[in-house]
Order: structure tokens, then C-alpha cells, then sequence
């Protein structure tokens, strides 16, 4: 017995080691089958990317200057998320965030006249809209006025340029926000400041128009923006380098800032209030950009040229500049981005395998060569990362097959196959994506990259037919099929907010949008210049809101005060000293009549008249107008001798010319500087002569008129040109006068290399030998012909050619801190009474010189000139010349 337990007691003791050695052996198989089956996996959840946070700054001009950075950041392939932008910064910023490339903006920034966007300057309307231009170049101080009050204007200037930039670019890019600006190409807030609480407002949803224009609103220069509760102007007040900003807002792991800030004048350039008020906002500037500077990552100064506020040149070398120091700047960047990504990985699960084994299989060729060129496994596994990144395949595992070695397979995205549209959206749109994906997508990799693009191509084709603010959302169905959801900005309901005095549906009535069809650029940028023409509005800014089935259109307007009063003045050498005022109601009868009263005097001459016009008669751009005037005009009349080689110009008498009379108009505006139009006029004049004799004359005529002027200045041009032409012929006239016909046509044009410019003009009048000496076309003065004085010969035929030259002085020279001009003008022409007389062998020559100054009350001209002709006698020829005449002119020409 005793035996028995022995036996049975060692039995069990082995089989109980044997137990515990076969449990041993069956979880060491499984824990050793865990540890071989480690897997990681590189897919769009695990991968990294440092984001990126580009910061730019205000500099007025100089700002166009980070058109040369993104230029660099595009060559390199520097990828970024974010922009962030104030003034200028927000400008450049939200068109490249909107879809636009660096040569695009650049291209609208080389095709508009800069200095009439960004200038701080005195004159309004200087190239306003063809209704408003005439007023604009003639008043030398405006008010408006409310109660017999009058209104001080809170700018120098409305920025109806800067505005009509904003509405034409913004709206003709590919992205338009719907929700946001994360709904951009790259995220994008744009920074201004609030003037009641003083700080600065991130602007990121909302009218980017509005938001836009707020953040560039220079102080003084321009009139606020309103924002609900916020009086919004330039965010550089105090942030001009927003990086703390962008920092908040976005998070990024990388900001890189570009400073253009302007410099400090020194002590010589302070020379007017202005510039005293600027330097002490840029004083502040100067102290919050310092601090913003210390918290960006990489900050980039590029250097600044001296003129690059005015000169063209300078603007371009800025751009170079900005280039340059981007491109030194780039293996910085590269730099920054790697140690980031570096950081990452090292604190990443993916840093357990950087000492193992890793066998790459089922890449492609150019893949496993690269990989296999990259000794150290970090390099590896950043490559890995990268290849996730640009989506060349859809995952990436990595499997322990054995100890310390890891097998590395890709899967890949399956290739699309086929589309299905759906929402609302026109049949050009169905057939161009058929055609496209056809052509470039079908049988590629179906991933989010993939269809950014294709939302891009679908996007650039609405673009092209100038239909704005389309959604179109592309999601991606069972790995083989892209579903494409468009709803066009099909036009359900206008909305006006802001207005008082005028209502809705009279504002609506000058909107060329029509309900229940698609939303055009062209038609709105047309509906805005034509509300801007009306001169009621002080702002315009439309919206674009999306909804279910397409969009609403928000019109938001803040009206000017009715009345309004333009003081004007001159003083010449000829006709003395000249005042005058226009006293102009734009709004009567809900807004569908605008009145001017118009007066000046002078010792020789005196007008006044009463301008009434309908400029949308029957809620067409149509305008209808009567006009009650009466003139008083004193004409030196002269006689010219010829003494041997010189001629000899004297005043003989006075004439005194006096008409009254009234006259109907109908026509319409052509784009947004000419005008096409029918005149009746009724007219009695009076002649009164040296002998006290009158002689009374009554003319009732037709005209037809045609006339376009793009100058983008009415005093100091440097491009473009202006064209006139009409025939006016009797209609109607009376039995005792006789009909006659007259044709006048007037070309001018301008081109300028940095400070030089040259414009050549020709002047054709010409009338039958019928037309009363009333209306003889005259020549003579400093704006006419040079050597000659005003009205010198007068006649029913007149040609003339001008052709000038002026170069704007270098500011050191610049007489008392205006800009000054030296101008040269060669003038050819004559006059003659009835077309038998015309020999073109008789036209004389003008030659003259002028100092010429850009003043806030007009430009001040000082000429000297000499008229001259050819003569032959005796086979001989000789120059016949008149006195060197000396001339002046201050302020607006009446």
C-alpha cells in the first residue's frame, strides 16, 4: 500500500512538470506569434505633414512685392495651408488662397494703374464713372449736405477703384467661400482693426468683399467699413505683421512671415499734414510689428527699392526682390519642415522599427530604388511618409516576418471608373466633365488629390462662362466612382439691406440680374458700375449667399446724402479770375432724378444752367435729360499783321456773345467712361459788336454724339486715351436762318516708360460755309496752341495735331512738394472760314514749354510759347514767327 502512494505521489508530480512545460510551450508559441505578427501602417491617418502658415504683411504699394514670394514658394513646391494677410497682404493673400497662381495676380496688378488704387489722394472722381467725372475734375473743395448742414466726409476718398478691383478679381476666381474662407483653396483669415474697441478683428466668414476692403482701409485715406457693431479700417494699425494672429487661428507647426512694412520718413520728407498723420500711425505699426516679428518661425524682409511706392519700375524690382530673398530663404524652409517631420516620427510608434530590417515589396520600380538608396531607416520611413503624402498609394504596412525584419507592402487606390452628376447644373458643364474625365481622369488612382483636381477643372470651366460662387462637392463611392453634387448660383431672390430713403424694388430696378437664372460676373460688375454711376450710394457691396436650389443676392448699400456742393475756381492769364459752384441733388423722387444747377463768373464770361436727368428712364440704362442754360461770353477779337518776318498780333475790339435756350438728351453709357447719345437744342443768340450793332439769331439743331475717354487721369495722364465725335445739323430751324452742318471729332492717346510720357492728338472741326458766327470753332491758348492767344483765330474749319511730351521730375526737385512736370508741346494747325480757303501749305507750328505742378486744387501751369509758319517768296522760304507768349493757369478748368 505504502508502495502504491509512493508510485501514484511521483506520477504525479511528472505529470504535473509535464503540464507546466506543455503551458509553457503553448503560450510562448502564441506570444511569440504576437510579437511576429507587429504590424504599422502608413495611411492619411497616421502619416505627417507639418502645416504650414504663410503671414503677410501691409506696405501699401510695396506690399504687391509677395507676388515674387509665393512665385518662389510655387518653384520650389513648398506646400502651405494657411494665409493670413492685412492690407495689401490680405489682398495678395486672398486672391492666391481664392485659386489664383502668383503670374495671374500679377498679371492684374501690371494691367491697372497702381497709384489710383493705393495713393492717399485730395481729388476725388479724378477717373470716377462717366456721370460723375465731369463734376469730379471740376471742383476744387466738395461738401455734402443734410439739413443745411454741411457733412464732413469721414476720407479723403470713397475708393470706388480699389473697390471695382476687389469686386472684378474676387469674383472672377475659382474658389468663392460658402460657409467660410476654410471653403477657399487654403484657409485664409484677413486682418483689420476696430476703431470702438480698439483691437484687432480676424476676419474669416462673411462678405470677403467687404472683409477685404476693411483690412485695406487706409486711415484718412479711405471712408471706414461697417460691420455690425464695428468701425473696421486697416488691420496694420496693429498688426501689421500678423503672426500672433495667424498663430491663434490656425495652429500651425511652421509660420513663415513676409514683411514689407513701409519705413519711417525722415525728417526731410515730413513736409505736409499728411505725412505727419502717417508717420504717427506707423509709429504704432512699427512697435506691434516687432513683437508679431520675434513669434514667427522664419521672418522674410525682403529689401524695398526707394520709389517703390511710385515708380513702376521700382514695383517690378520690389517683386524681383521678394523673389530673391524667398529663394534664399527656401533650404531654410526645407530645413524647418524636415526637423519637424523629424521630431514627429522620433516620437512616434514608427520609431520602433528604425532599427530593424525592412524588405520592400510590390512598389513600384523607382520606389524600391529610392528606398533602397536610403541607408539610415529614418530616411526611410520620412520617404514612406512622403510617398502617403502626394497619395501615390493608399496605405503602406509594414509586417514583422522575423525578428528585427519588417515585410513592406503599399495596397493601392483603385482606379476610377466612372462619374455620376447630380444637383442642378447646366448641359455645357455635364458634357465638359464627360470630355475631361474621359480625356484625363478615367483609369487614374481615385483619390482626394485626384478629385481636388478635377473640382478645380470643373471650377475653371464656370469660370470661363463667368459664373461665380458654384458649389460642386465630390465624394468618392466604392473606390471605383466619383459622385459630383453641383448646384450653380442660380439666382432665386435679391435681397437690399441699408437703404432709407430710396426703396428696394427702385434699387432693384437697376440690377441686370434676372431671377431664375445663373449668377454673371459681368452682369453684376455691371449692375455695380451702373449703381455707382447713379451717385447715390456711398458703398455697394453685394454678397453671395448659397441656399438649396442656387443662391441669394444680398445687395448692402449705405446711401450718401442727397444734396451736395462744389465750390470751383481758376485763375489764368486770360480770362482772369473765374468762381463758380454746382449745387446737385441726386436723389428726387426716389432716386429716379438727379438736378444740377451750375454757375461761374468771371470778367469775361458768366454762366449758368439747370441740368435735369433721368439716367435709367424706364428702368432701363437708358438716360433721358433737359438742360436750361445761359451763357455770356467776351471775345477778344484780333488782327494779325505781318511786318517783314514777324507777325504782329493786336486787339482791335470786343465781341459779346450771349445764347440761352434749352436742350433735350438721350443716350446711354458705354462701359464705364463713354457715353453714346441724341441732343435736340433750341437756342437764341445774340451778338453784340464793337458798333453796339446786335445780331439775333435763333438755331435749332440734332446732334449725335459718341464719345469714350479710359484717360486714368483727367490732369495727368499716363495712359489711355479719349476719343470724341458728333454731327450736329440743323432740324427744325426756323425759315429765317439757315440749316447747316458740322462734324467735330477729337483723338488723343498716351503711352509712358517710368517717368516719360507722350500722347499725340488730332482735332478735325468742320461745318458748312452756312454756320453763324456763333458757333465758329476758335484757336488759340495754352490748352489749344501755342503763340497764339485764347480765341486768337476763329473760323468754320479747324485741324490741329499736337503731339507732347512731359517727364515727371524726381521728387528732390519737386516744387514746393507737389508733384512738378516739365512738359514740351508741338502743336500744328490753322483755321480758316470756308473750306475754299483751306491750303495746308499755310498751317502754322506752335512750339512751347511748361513747368506744370499736381496741387490738390488743380494742376498750376506755366507756358511759354512761340508760334511760327513757313513762307516762300522768291523761291526763298522763310520762318514767320509771332512773340514769345508767356501763360499761366491754377485750378480746375471751367
Amino acid at each position: 500500500m505504502t508502495y502504491i502512494l509512493k508510485t501514484t505521489n511521483l506520477i504525479w508530480k511528472k505529470s504535473r512538470y509535464i503540464f507546466y512545460i506543455c503551458c509553457l510551450l503553448f503560450f510562448s508559441n502564441q506570444i511569440f506569434a504576437k510579437v511576429l505578427s507587429q504590424k504599422y501602417t502608413f495611411d492619411t491617418t497616421t502619416v505627417y505633414k507639418p502645416k504650414l502658415a504663410l503671414v503677410f504683411s501691409g506696405g501699401g504699394i510695396r506690399g504687391i512685392s509677395h507676388i515674387g514670394a509665393l512665385k518662389a514658394l510655387e518653384e520650389n513646391n513648398i506646400e502651405f495651408e494657411c494665409i493670413a494677410g492685412t492690407s495689401i497682404g490680405a489682398i495678395i493673400g486672398g486672391l492666391y488662397a481664392s485659386g489664383y497662381s502668383a503670374d495671374e495676380i500679377n498679371s492684374i496688378f501690371t494691367s491697372i494703374e497702381l497709384q489710383d488704387f493705393f495713393n492717399i489722394n485730395l481729388r476725388n472722381n479724378r477717373r470716377g464713372f462717366y456721370f460723375n467725372r465731369e463734376v469730379g475734375s471740376k471742383s476744387i473743395l466738395s461738401f455734402y449736405i443734410k439739413d443745411l448742414k454741411l457733412i464732413i466726409p469721414d476720407g479723403l476718398s470713397e475708393g470706388i477703384e480699389l473697390n471695382y478691383l476687389i469686386y472684378n478679381t474676387f469674383l472672377n476666381s475659382l474658389y468663392f467661400p460658402v460657409k467660410n474662407y476654410s471653403d477657399l483653396k487654403y484657409k485664409f483669415i484677413a486682418i483689420a482693426t476696430d476703431l470702438v474697441k480698439g483691437e484687432s478683428v480676424v476676419l474669416k466668414e462673411g462678405n470677403i468683399f467687404k472683409n477685404i476692403r476693411a483690412s485695406s482701409t487706409v486711415p484718412l485715406a479711405y471712408t471706414p467699413v461697417k460691420k455690425d457693431s464695428m468701425i473696421l479700417i486697416d488691420g496694420g494699425i496693429m498688426a501689421n505683421l500678423p503672426v500672433r494672429l495667424a498663430k491663434k487661428e490656425f495652429n500651425p507647426d511652421i509660420t513663415v512671415a513676409f514683411d514689407i512694412t513701409s519705413p519711417l520718413y525722415n525728417s526731410v520728407e515730413l513736409n505736409n499734414p499728411i505725412k505727419v498723420v502717417d508717420q504717427t500711425i506707423t509709429l504704432g505699426m512699427v512697435y506691434f510689428r516687432k513683437k508679431d516679428a520675434e513669434l514667427a518661425d522664419i521672418l522674410i524682409v525682403p529689401k524695398t527699392e526707394p520709389n517703390g511706392n511710385q515708380d513702376n519700375l521700382a514695383i517690378k524690382a520690389n517683386i524681383q526682390n521678394s523673389y530673391n530673398a524667398t529663394i534664399e530663404n527656401i533650404e531654410n524652409i526645407k530645413k524647418t519642415i524636415d526637423l519637424k517631420l523629424d521630431s514627429f516620427l522620433l516620437s512616434s510608434s514608427f520609431a520602433d522599427i528604425l532599427s530593424v530590417k525592412m524588405e520592400f515589396t510590390e512598389f513600384e520600380n523607382q520606389d524600391i530604388e529610392k528606398l533602397n538608396e536610403i541607408s539610415e531607416n529614418l530616411g526611410k520611413i520620412k520617404y514612406l511618409n512622403q510617398l502617403i503624402c502626394d497619395r501615390k498609394y493608399k496605405s503602406i504596412d509594414a509586417y514583422q516576418i522575423a525578428p528585427e525584419i519588417y515585410s513592406v507592402k503599399p495596397t493601392y487606390f483603385e482606379k476610377l471608373e466612372k462619374i455620376e452628376l447630380s444637383g442642378t447644373y447646366s448641359n455645357f458643364i455635364a458634357d465638359k466633365i464627360n470630355e475631361f474625365v474621359e480625356k484625363n481622369y478615367k483609369g487614374h488612382y481615385l483619390h482626394d488629390k485626384l478629385i481636388a483636381k478635377l473640382k478645380e477643372d470643373i471650377l475653371l470651366e464656370y469660370k470661363k462662362k463667368q459664373m461665380p460662387n458654384v458649389y460642386v462637392n465630390i465624394k468618392i463611392k466604392d473606390d471605383t466612382v466619383a459622385t459630383i453634387e453641383i448646384i450653380e448660383s442660380i439666382v432665386r431672390e435679391i435681397v437690399v439691406n441699408g437703404n432709407q430713403n430710396i426703396s428696394s424694388e427702385t434699387i432693384k430696378k437697376h440690377i441686370n440680374i434676372k431671377l431664375n437664372q445663373p449668377l454673371n460676373v459681368a452682369k453684376l460688375i455691371g449692375s455695380y458700375e451702373h449703381l455707382l454711376s447713379l451717385n447715390l450710394f456711398a458703398e455697394i457691396l453685394f454678397d453671395v449667399e448659397t441656399i438649396e436650389n442656387g443662391c441669394k443676392l444680398l445687395l448692402e448699400v449705405r446711401e450718401r446724402e442727397d444734396q451736395s456742393l462744389h465750390f470751383i475756381g481758376r485763375v489764368d492769364n486770360e480770362r482772369n479770375l473765374q468762381i463758380g459752384a454746382d449745387l446737385i441733388n441726386e436723389n428726387l423722387f426716389d432716386g429716379t432724378l438727379k438736378n444740377v444747377l451750375h454757375f461761374h463768373l468771371s470778367s469775361m464770361s458768366n454762366s449758368i444752367y439747370n441740368h435735369l436727368a433721368n439716367i435709367s428712364l424706364l428702368n432701363s440704362n437708358i438716360a433721358a435729360s433737359i438742360t436750361l442754360y445761359y451763357d455770356w461770353k467776351k471775345n477778344n477779337i484780333f488782327q494779325k499783321n505781318r511786318v517783314e518776318n514777324k507777325y504782329v498780333t493786336e486787339i482791335t475790339h470786343q465781341h459779346i456773345f450771349r445764347k440761352y435756350g434749352l436742350q433735350l438728351g438721350l443716350g446711354r453709357p458705354i462701359e464705364r467712361r463713354g457715353y453714346l447719345g441724341i441732343f435736340y437744342k433750341l437756342e437764341k443768340q445774340d451778338l453784340v459788336k464793337e458798333d453796339k450793332n446786335q445780331d439775333l439769331n435763333t438755331v435749332s439743331t440734332l446732334k449725335f454724339n459718341f464719345n469714350y475717354n479710359h484717360e486714368n487721369d483727367n490732369f495727368f495722364a499716363t495712359a489711355g486715351g479719349k476719343f470724341d465725335i458728333s454731327l450736329e445739323t440743323g432740324f427744325l430751324m426756323p425759315e429765317s436762318t439757315e440749316n447747316f452742318t458740322k462734324i467735330e471729332a477729337l483723338m488723343k492717346y498716351g503711352w509712358s516708360y517710368r517717368d516719360f510720357y507722350i500722347s499725340p492728338s488730332f482735332l478735325f472741326l468742320v461745318a458748312d460755309k452756312t454756320m453763324h458766327n456763333f458757333d465758329f470753332f476758335s484757336l488759340g491758348g495754352q490748352d489749344s496752341f501755342f503763340g497764339m492767344r485764347e480765341n486768337e483765330e476763329r473760323g468754320r474749319q479747324l485741324f490741329k495735331t499736337s503731339l507732347e511730351f512731359r517727364q515727371k521730375m524726381p521728387k528732390f526737385i519737386s516744387l514746393f512738394s507737389f508733384p512738378t512736370y516739365l512738359a514740351m508741346r508741338y502743336d500744328l494747325g490753322s483755321v480758316w472760314e470756308v473750306p475754299e480757303d483751306i491750303k495746308f501749305s499755310g498751317l502754322k507750328h506752335g512750339l512751347g514749354f511748361s513747368i506744370m505742378l499736381d496741387t490738390p486744387i488743380g494742376s498750376a501751369n506755366f507756358s511759354a510759347g512761340k508760334m511760327f509758319n513757313f513762307a516762300v517768296s522768291n523761291d526763298i522760304y522763310k520762318v514767320i514767327s509771332g512773340d514769345i507768349l508767356l501763360y499761366f493757369s491754377i485750378g480746375m478748368k471751367l
